[in-house]
């Protein structure tokens, strides 16, 4: 029986509030906790970068393979996914999504945490998917996603 779609929010749609959180772990740098522009200046620059989570793609519905990656680029927040092929044609999305992992279609369905940050550009080498902030750290899990029939092709359960 096929799964009902998920109802999904797009990032216009968010209240920054509810996605970002000023408590993220210190790995993640929250901008609540930044200094004042009197005190020494933040040693990161704009070309630094570091890898605050990743993981490895585990088939779920659909044969799949790469990685992804959490980055953080001075005050700037990315999803680096690299060399990810899902043996599917049809659309895919990328989902960031609030559970440790998501092994099922409904382990997404069940969660109310889950974000729809971008269409797949499947079999790229590297898509790189801009965050508005400092990722909530409940989102440890990017699901790709088919949006056709809501079911969970692939799963990466984030890892520090």
């Amino acid at each position: 029986m096929p799964y009902a779609p998920v109802p999904t929010v797009s990032l216009d749609q968010c209240v920054l509030g509810v996605v970002l959180s000023c408590l993220a772990p210190s790995i993640l740098l929250s901008a609540c906790n930044r200094e004042s522009s009197d005190s020494a200046p933040d040693v990161r620059t704009a070309s630094a970068e570091s890898t605050l989570l990743s993981g490895r793609f585990e088939s779920v519905g659909k044969t799949t393979r790469g990685t992804v990656e959490l980055i953080a680029r001075g005050d700037d927040y990315f999803l680096r996914l690299r060399n990810v092929k899902v043996e599917y044609d049809g659309p895919i999305h990328i989902y960031l999504v609030g559970v440790p992992s998501a092994p099922n279609t409904a382990s997404v369905d069940n969660t109310e945490l889950k974000y729809d940050m971008a269409p797949l550009q499947n079999g790229a080498e590297e898509q790189l998917v801009a965050l508005p902030s400092a990722p909530d750290p409940a989102l440890r899990s990017v699901v790709l996603w088919n949006p056709k029939y809501g079911a969970n092709l692939a799963n990466a359960p984030l890892q520090e």
